[in-house]
């Protein structure tokens, strides 16, 4: 149940499961996100409310852990987080064995996710766990996690029951760490750093790995961000009178996934209807803000759906899905003579993350309507992520 409400949040920011790369800067700002998180709190709610300690483990939430904190303030508990470590090749070779899945995949994921929970998890309760360690001594590891939970100490029939739990013979993958210097260079120096953290847990504490940890992670997003393209690395968005091949306005816009705020001047006499172009990628573009100035006079912007783009509005948000053509979008404006449209927008070229926030947000309106018994009317854009 946890899993699933997960998954329902990674979806509506774009992620699909075990995606290794960083949640999108702009996640908080999109306000469809925040029925997941309040979902997630309250499926923990319902499955633990009556126990006075609980664990939930799943690698997935490794890479979401700074939307995890938001549902655990939710809740009112402190975390205390156990981030287990495991030789990546004996992981691959185990999910080969179970499920198939290819080895190169398998190590990317381990290297992805390991990174992300070492970063997630600074400044926060938690134990570095090397596996054979606590297969060879799991008490120390349970010792710890009570003391740093405040939890009341186990029965000794608790604890025989927890020690016997541990059975050395199903670990069946073994690898030495020899192994590892066939693998890209980052993969055994990841693997080295965590078991050096679990074997230093004073330290980790006081932060000696933090920038260790922030450095190898910056060199898996380098890495990451080369490999997932296409990248537009910026456009110009220009407003123009219907029917005119010339631009009244133009400005700049960064495909780079961080807000940013564009002004676009231009004069026009009051009430004169304008097209907007926003983008020549077939990559969607969010609007949180659109106002339009005037000296000290400041008014909202009236965005309408051109007709070169699907819109989609979602609690203050506009998700605009370009196709090729000047008029994505049509305003109107408010003042005579000189006046600026400004813009809050994020688009992200790099991985279409915000075409599959835009095809989540698509999919949330077309359920609110079938519910209201209207039917869906979805356009081809609106399934492509």
């Amino acid at each position: 149940m946890v899993r699933a409400a997960t998954q329902g949040f990674l979806d509506s920011i774009g992620l699909p499961p075990y995606d290794v790369r960083a949640l999108p800067t702009y996640w908080q700002d999109l306000p469809h996100v925040w029925r997941h998180v309040d979902e997630i709190a309250a499926t923990f709610e319902r499955l633990f409310a009556k126990s006075p300690a609980w664990a939930y483990k799943d690698p997935v939430i490794s890479g979401s852990l700074a939307a995890f904190s938001e549902v655990f303030k939710r809740l009112q508990v402190t975390p205390v987080y156990a981030v287990c470590v495991r030789n990546p090749l004996s992981v691959a070779a185990s999910a080969n064995a179970r499920t198939g899945f290819p080895l190169g995949a398998t190590l990317g994921t381990w290297l992805g996710l390991t990174l992300r929970a070492l970063a997630g998890t600074k400044g926060c309760p938690r134990i570095i766990v090397h596996q054979p360690d606590f297969v060879a001594d799991p008490r120390s590891t349970l010792e710890w996690l009570v003391m740093a939970a405040s939890i009341p100490p186990p029965t000794p029939e608790q604890w025989s029951k927890a020690l016997a739990a541990v059975k050395p013979s199903l670990v069946r993958q073994k690898h030495d760490r020899s192994e590892l210097d066939t693998l890209p260079p980052l993969v055994g120096r990841t693997f080295d750093l965590a078991v050096r953290m679990s074997q230093d847990l004073a330290n980790v504490e006081a932060g000696a790995y933090d920038q260790e940890v922030d450095d190898a992670l910056r060199e898996f997003d380098q890495w990451s961000d080369m490999m997932f393209g296409p990248v537009a690395p910026r456009t110009i968005i220009g407003v123009r009178a219907p029917g005119s091949p010339e631009a009244v306005a133009e400005a700049v816009l960064h495909a780079s996934g961080d807000w940013q705020e564009v002004a676009l001047e231009l004069r026009a006499p009051k009430g004169q209807e304008l097209a907007l172009g926003l983008i020549q990628y077939p990559f969607p573009v969010l609007i949180k803000e659109a106002t339009w100035s005037n000296g000290d006079r400041t008014v909202k912007a009236d965005l309408r759906e051109g007709p070169s783009a699907t819109v989609v509005k979602r609690g203050g948000v506009d998700c605009v899905w370009p196709s090729l053509g000047p008029a994505q979008l049509i305003v109107r404006t408010p003042f005579e003579g000189k006046q600026t449209l400004h813009l809050v927008t994020v688009t992200e070229a790099t991985h279409s993350r915000t075409g599959r926030i835009f095809a989540a947000m698509s999919y949330e309106r077309d359920l609110m309507r079938s519910r209201f018994g209207v039917s869906p009317q979805v356009r081809q854009p609106f399934n492509e992520a």
